[in-house]
């Protein structure tokens, strides 16, 4: 007797701006809005974005003549999280320096700033800070949802050539720079022992009558489960004897899914797997078979697992 098994997946993806003035220059930054999807493109690439950063340079005496400026990360230290339980991040300019610092730094960690220069004319010139670029790696298990952070930019104006970038005065903070948000949509992969979408439970003689398949599941969030019986919820005798029918020709049975009672055509809710995933194991227990006509039985469940509402 055998219970035949299609697995169904389906897919759903989940759908600030400021500056302030400081006393020589103004950072403006355009927005970015990026999808980082850890069961799709971003499991071996990494999101790659480039920054679009200018610095405006203020009236006053003197006037600065280059400015060298960091971006803060106000919720790490070390590891930088996009609002501090987001993916990890980080900003690097076309020098291949990160140019990114924990909320503590001060003033101007060496090598990981960037520089921009002014012409001696006008004043109030703009000058677009070139080449870089922000960065979330490749391969994170990073649940879903939607993750928002407006981040700083610590800097401070040089006035001559002799001027120390790393000079401990006139380090200041522009906050809310780049307006960052992340969506990580809710996916679901699934497949059955060795990669199949469908395979059979075979239960021979029913000398055991409890049987199962395993269900490999990766989520980035949570997921709903609903399983349909071709028949009802039985297993039916294949050839059964002329005038023979009723209940000496079908074998019921009950289904459980990872420790939880399944009723057919009815959806179940389970958690996030993450993106190494879980094992779950689907039990199709049949009942007592001394009264039944000898002879095959069989029947054919399709298991659909879609993306839960977050």
């Amino acid at each position: 007797m055998k219970v035949w098994v299609g697995l169904l997946v389906a897919c759903a993806a989940v759908a600030p701006t400021g500056a302030a003035t400081a006393a020589c220059v103004t950072f403006h930054a355009s927005s970015l809005a990026l999808q980082y999807d850890p069961l799709g493109a971003q499991a071996n690439s990494d999101l790659v974005e480039p920054v679009s950063l200018q610095v405006q340079r203020q009236p006053g005496s003197p006037l600065p003549s280059a400015v060298a400026g960091q971006f803060v990360d106000r919720h790490g230290q070390i590891v930088f999280k996009l609002g501090g339980a987001g993916p990890a991040f980080t900003v690097r300019s076309n020098e291949g320096l990160f140019v990114i610092v924990g909320n503590t730094v001060t003033p101007l960690q060496p090598f990981r700033y960037f520089a921009t220069g002014f012409p001696s004319s006008p004043a109030k010139v703009t000058r677009p800070v070139s080449g870089l670029q922000f960065i979330i790696p490749a391969g994170q298990d990073v649940p879903a949802g939607t993750y928002q952070e407006s981040i700083d930019i610590q800097f401070r104006c040089l006035t001559g050539p002799t001027d120390d970038v790393q000079q401990h005065a006139d380090i200041t903070t522009q906050t809310a720079v780049l307006p960052v948000t992340i969506i990580v949509p809710n996916k679901i992969s699934a497949n059955l022992a060795g990669g199949q979408t469908h395979g059979v439970i075979d239960f021979q003689d029913f000398a055991q009558l409890s049987h199962r398949a395993s269900i490999q599941v990766r989520s980035t969030g949570p997921y709903n489960l609903l399983i349909s019986s071709e028949n009802g919820g039985k297993m039916l005798l294949e050839k059964p004897p002329t005038g023979a029918s009723g209940a000496s020709t079908t074998i019921a049975y009950s289904l459980n899914y990872g420790g939880t009672a399944i009723a057919l055509g009815a959806p179940a809710s389970f958690g996030r797997t993450g993106v190494i995933g879980q094992s779950v194991d689907l039990t199709v227990t049949a009942e007592s078979v001394g009264q039944k006509r000898a002879g095959d039985y069989r029947d054919t469940l399709t298991v659909t697992l879609t993306p839960a509402s977050i």
